[in-house]
């Protein structure tokens, strides 16, 4: 894929408890643990990204709320990198369909990646929020099921839902 951000393979999304989702992946435990037993600080040794990092960063990169694209995530997937909506063939966190993956040029092992996967899914919102001029209501209507259904029953309510997620009205 390439949007412009730097990606990192092999990691799993989990819902950790109080609903906060993290990424597991390069760095962990044991990683500190090995550097105790060696004697080194384990404090240098960086943390493993979280969900809410990979939203912020792509968030700003694109210029879209960060609110909007975690409400997004956890309204198709629920948090979940390897969500498949096998009626669509929506596919990780963002639920990105085989038209969207084509036009991002992600092959199907990028589209499980949660750094990949939210960096397509921000930068996607972000080209529908200029088709629609800034209009949130319509760029998630239509993220949801594109131009033919903004302002439905199946749309309006979609939009409740990310509303919800994302703490507005």
């Amino acid at each position: 894929m390439r949007l412009g951000m730097i990606y990192v393979a092999f990691f799993s999304v989990g819902i950790i408890g109080g609903g906060a989702m993290a990424v597991s992946g390069g760095h962990n435990r044991t990683d500190r643990t090995r550097a105790r037993e060696n004697n080194a600080d384990p404090s240098t040794v960086p943390k493993p990204a979280t969900l809410k990092d990979y939203i912020n960063d792509s968030a700003r990169a694109y210029h879209v709320d960060p609110r909007v694209i975690g409400a997004l995530i956890q309204v198709e997937s629920a948090g979940q990198a390897a969500a498949i909506n096998k009626r669509s063939d929506a596919r990780g966190l963002g639920q990105l369909i085989r038209p969207t993956r084509r036009a991002l040029r992600l092959d199907n092992s990028e589209v499980f990646d949660p750094r990949t996967n939210v960096d397509a899914t921000a930068y996607w919102y972000s080209r529908i929020l200029r088709q629609h001029k800034g209009d949130e209501r319509k760029a998630i209507e239509n993220y949801y099921c594109g131009t033919k259904c903004i302002g439905g029953k199946s749309a309006e309510a979609y939009l409740q839902r990310v509303n919800r997620a994302r703490g507005v009205g």
